[in-house]
Order: C-alpha cells, then sequence, then structure tokens
C-alpha cells in the first residue's frame, strides 16, 4: 500500500516585507505546485497565524511553513505549542532576525531549492522562551525597547520602513521616556537598576532588524543572555546605539550589564511595556522561564 503523502502547510502574511510577501510567495508557489500536496492560508489580521496553527495541529498537520517575518513566526510557535511540527522559516520579512540566528538565506534561489527538496532538510531544535503568558524564540523586550516595539507596531508607516522604522521608533520614543527602577531576579542573583533603560532578554543574538543586542546568545544553549542597560543621559543613548548594531555595546562596563540565566523575574516600579519577539504586554511583573520543549525548525542541508 503506498504511504500516504501529508500535505505541508504554507501560513502566509501577505502583507510581510512592506507588502511584498504575497507577490513573492505566488512566484515560489508556483516552483511546487504539483510536486507534493501542500495548503496555502493567507492571514488578515493579527493573531490569524496563530490559530490557524492551532487548526492545523488538530488536523494532524506535521509541517508548516511560515511566509513572512518574525512577527508571523512567533504566532506559530504560539500556536503549535508543545506539538511534534516542524516549522519552516520563508523569510518573506523586513527584520528576519530568527532567519539571521539560524543562517538561513534570504536569495531566492535558496529558498526555492528548500521548499522543493524538502527530504534534504535537516532539522533544528532550538530553545523557546516564554514570559508571562507568551512565548518567544528571538528575544523578549522590557521598557524603553518595548515603548520602541509598540510605536513602530502601532505606526503603519513605521512598520514598512522595517528596520529603519525601529530606528525611527527610537528617536520618537526617547523625548518622553523616563528612565525607571526595576528589580530583577536571574537565577539565584539580584539587581535593582535604579536608573533603568531596558532589559534584553535574547535567546539569539538579534532583534530590531539586526541589532545584535545579545551578540553571544545562542539558540539552543538552554539559557537566556540578558541585557540590563542603566545610568544613561538619553544624549547617551543615542550616541552609543549605533555600538548595538556590532554588539560592542558590550563594553561599556558603567552601563550595561550582561549575565546568563534560565528564570528571570522583573518587577518594575511603574507599568511597562514588554515585548516577547514585538508582540506586545503590558506589566509590572513580568516571568521569564525556558519552556521544558523545543521547537523544531527545519534547515537546508
Amino acid at each position: 500500500m503506498k504511504k500516504e503523502i501529508k500535505p505541508v502547510l504554507f501560513i502566509v502574511n501577505p502583507q510581510a516585507g512592506n507588502g511584498r510577501c504575497a507577490k513573492r510567495f505566488r512566484q515560489l508557489s508556483r516552483v511546487i505546485e504539483g510536486k507534493y500536496p501542500f495548503e496555502v492560508f493567507f492571514t488578515a489580521q493579527r493573531g490569524d497565524a496563530e490559530k490557524e496553527a492551532g487548526r492545523a495541529v488538530q488536523k494532524g498537520m506535521t509541517r508548516i511553513f511560515v511566509a513572512g517575518g518574525d512577527g508571523t513566526v512567533n504566532e506559530v510557535i504560539n500556536g503549535i505549542g508543545k506539538a511534534d511540527v516542524e516549522i519552516g522559516i520563508i523569510p518573506f520579512g523586513t527584520g528576519n532576525d530568527l532567519a539571521k540566528a539560524i543562517q538561513l538565506s534570504r536569495k531566492p534561489k535558496a529558498i526555492e531549492k528548500m521548499v522543493l527538496h524538502q527530504e534534504r532538510l535537516k532539522v533544528k531544535a532550538i530553545n523557546v522562551g516564554q514570559i508571562n503568558n507568551r512565548h518567544f524564540a528571538i528575544a523578549a523586550g522590557i521598557g524603553f525597547d518595548g515603548l520602541v516595539a509598540k510605536k513602530a507596531n502601532e505606526s503603519r508607516v513605521l512598520k514598512k520602513l522595517g528596520a529603519l522604522g525601529y530606528l525611527f521608533s527610537v528617536f520618537s520614543v526617547i523625548r518622553a521616556f523616563q528612565p525607571m527602577t526595576i528589580d530583577v531576579q536571574a537565577d539565584d542573583a539580584s539587581y535593582q537598576l535604579k536608573n533603568g533603560w531596558l532589559l534584553a532578554i535574547g535567546n539569539g543574538p538579534f532583534y530590531g532588524g539586526g541589532m545584535k543586542i545579545c551578540p553571544t546568545a545562542k539558540v539552543d544553549d538552554d539559557q537566556f543572555d540578558l541585557c540590563m542597560v542603566h545610568s544613561l543621559t538619553k544624549w547617551q543613548l543615542l550616541r552609543f546605539l549605533p555600538k548595538v548594531y556590532s554588539g560592542s555595546h558590550i563594553h561599556l562596563k558603567n552601563y550595561v550589564h550582561l549575565l546568563r540565566a534560565k528564570k528571570i523575574a522583573v518587577d518594575c516600579h511603574s507599568l511597562a511595556v514588554s515585548h516577547a519577539d514585538g508582540e506586545l504586554i503590558d506589566a509590572t511583573h513580568l516571568t521569564i522561564t525556558l519552556c521544558d520543549y523545543k521547537i523544531r525548525l527545519l534547515t537546508p542541508e
């Protein structure tokens, strides 16, 4: 009896990559048409990818390709939970920080090869983090960068600009931002930041479209890298900002503190805006933990 081939699900965010994702996926779908059974789901609004990924799990699907950016991938990760599903990333977004972390090529020929010759793909298991009730694969941020993510998410113009929009959001948010007191418990160590700007919890090295906020973080080392930024003036933050793109900000010992931990508890003395892979969370208390499972990402041979 011939073995039944389960269809592959493609979850596509047509608005990703400044709206170019839809066209790029149509071109890609012509390459695989007739090669194997597949289904396509186009998202229309935030939350659609998460719901569809959950439905796919209920239907018994075991392989999902995500065409879009980091936010769409984040929704799929939250949608599948602990299910034994392999995820392929088609990096048609603007930032694509997770794709960078696992060294996926954005070149069209490489993407075509990946989706056309799936029998050659390998599986890379990576850690998943949880901040309160939201999961993340790249990074979580608290404080200033949470507000920056919120500003970028709420503006259609800034979202279309991708990494550049994130940078513009920095300049917009910094004028009104007030540093806060933040209590941090990282495993067995305690810290208090009296002039705290931000905390970035990195599962991988990049966020915000290529910023190396936690340059030594690895997606599969079973721990987080924590970057705490404090005691800066607004002028110093702007002056030091370019260093984040190279990761050299970690040498600013008077203002940047790095450590590694598996469990982190954060208490902000005022309401803080936070994010998980750019998805927003408002809270004064946050608990960040490594999940007891890993997600399985498809990578080229």
